[in-house]
């Protein structure tokens, strides 16, 4: 980390305490959903008085039901609670709470908002990959690892908050993604730690890119490492150099970068659905 972004860091970070620089808060629709899924006695009705609350939730989460990932008839789903009981309880929950994360990507000024719209269309792809995964390789919970992917560039909205008030960051574009690539992940476990998110998911933002990293069993945040790798794929991202044999993310899904299966029509024609219905 170089003296500016160091310096950037330092300044974000002196903000945060002096409250200058509020991390972003959870939306409501989000804090409502996860209060109901908290509830052992709340159902799909429970949930769908919360999320109707919110038209453009609402809308998304019937696009989803009715993409080519989960639609179950030609017929399409219209019905906010019929789409509810069809995803279930579960999957339906953590997925609003996803989507209303997505929302939150959105600026007014053009070189802000070009990185929020980056940052927005990687994480809604490594969601869709790390959901289909999870199905294909692990016992873990897909919905959980879709929004694992969901959240694990988070940081990256405080960094950009902060450019937004600083004219001389906005304008050295190379610079400001210097400083992103550097403190979005530390910002990221900030963030979900403030928002009271799941210790399993707490540390996916810092440790996705921690390719040595040694656990005694495969976790989501080897499903998030999995994919922001293979979104990397066919890209002048550093990540499509990373050599395979050092990511232990691998050996612990029980898959090589070169996995036969994982690169079938099916299978991409699976991550594409699963990407396009979150995004």
């Amino acid at each position: 980390m170089n003296k500016e972004v160091l310096e950037v860091r330092d300044d974000i970070q002196a903000a945060i305490a002096a409250e200058r620089l509020e991390l972003p808060t959870l939306p409501e629709v989000a804090m409502q959903v996860r209060k109901v899924a908290g509830d052992d006695t709340a159902d799909c009705n429970s949930l769908m008085h919360v999320i109707s609350e919110d038209p453009a939730v609402s809308a998304h989460m019937l696009r989803v039901v009715n993409s080519p990932l989960m639609r179950r008839s030609d017929k399409p789903v219209t019905d906010l609670r019929l789409a509810l009981m069809q995803m279930g309880f579960d999957t339906s929950a953590n997925l609003a709470v996803g989507i209303a994360i997505v929302h939150m990507f959105m600026a007014d000024n053009k070189v802000i908002g070009e990185r929020m719209r980056a940052a927005c269309k990687q994480s809604t792809e490594v969601a869709g990959l790390s959901q289909v995964i999870c199905k294909f390789s692990t016992s873990l919970q897909p919905e959980v690892a879709m929004l694992a992917g969901l959240v694990h560039n988070i940081g990256v909205l405080p960094v950009l908050k902060f450019a937004q008030e600083k004219p001389a960051l906005v304008q050295q574009p190379v610079f400001l993604d210097m400083a992103i690539h550097a403190l979005a992940p530390e910002l990221g476990d900030q963030i979900l730690t403030h928002w009271n998110f799941d210790e399993d998911l707490r540390h996916v933002p810092s440790q996705h890119l921690q390719f040595n990293r040694e656990v005694p069993e495969a976790d989501y945040v080897d499903l998030v490492t999995f994919a922001v790798l293979q979104a990397a794929q066919g890209t002048d991202s550093p990540h499509a150099q990373v050599d395979p044999d050092v990511v232990t993310a691998y050996k612990r899904l029980n898959m090589g970068a070169a996995n036969d299966e994982l690169h079938s029509e099916e299978m991409q024609e699976k991550f594409q659905a699963a990407s396009s219905a979150l995004g």
